[in-house]
């Protein structure tokens, strides 16, 4: 990692940006790196669901973070 990076470990995609996603803008904003490591891709969020089963997560949770980062003005 980078001198002066900063990085967060995130149970699953979303809960980085939920939680930090303020400080990750200003962290930007300011000039410094910011490494994000989601350690599942969070298929298991919703057990049992029809609405949400694993393939369909799988397809959404990257969208859903792509769009995150883009709109903190990070990607």
């Amino acid at each position: 990692m980078p001198f002066g990076a900063r990085a967060v470990v995130a149970p699953h995609p979303d809960d980085e940006v939920l939680g930090t996603g303020g400080l990750f803008a200003r962290l930007s904003q300011i000039g410094r790196n910011v490494l994000i490591i989601a350690v599942t891709n969070g298929t298991a969020s919703h057990p049992k669901s029809t609405e949400w089963p694993p393939e369909r997560l799988d397809a959404v949770r990257p969208q859903e973070t792509r769009e995150a980062l883009q709109r903190l003005r990070l990607k």
